[in-house]
């Protein structure tokens, strides 16, 4: 079937390409930085330099430059991971589509959403509360 050998070819290339995922490394005082914590750091002093005039405000400083209440900055919601909804996503992927970073088909996740939604709802939960 022509179809499967083009999914076989574009499965093939998105692989090829996914091997660069995230931030390549920042080069910084002659250092290569890799780990990402380091190049989250190292964004935000450049965003700063750029953007900040590299003071900590006060929250009456912040109040008065603003003219935003210090608690009046937008605070989300709790966010709540339940096993029906996970279920509910696994049984929605297109069985068509390549699979991820981690190699595995949306086919066997699909066919298999209720065995793994319980385990992947305690890995998201987990995930959620430490960071």
């Amino acid at each position: 079937d022509n179809r499967t050998g083009n999914k076989r070819f574009w499965s093939y290339i998105k692989n090829q390409r996914s091997n660069n995922v995230g931030i390549a490394p920042l080069k910084v005082d002659g250092h290569l930085i890799s780990k990402p914590q380091d190049q989250a750091e190292v964004l935000n002093k450049q965003f700063q330099s750029v953007f900040g005039d590299g003071r900590q405000y006060t929250e009456e400083e912040f109040e008065q430059k603003t003219g935003m209440l210090y608690t009046d900055t937008p605070v989300m919601g709790d966010i709540s991971i339940k096993c029906e909804g996970v279920r509910k996503l696994l049984a929605k992927l297109n069985i068509y589509k390549a699979g991820g970073p981690d190699g595995i088909s949306p086919r066997i996740l699909r066919e298999l959403a209720d065995e793994l939604a319980p385990a992947l709802t305690t890995i998201f939960r987990s995930s959620l509360r430490t960071g």
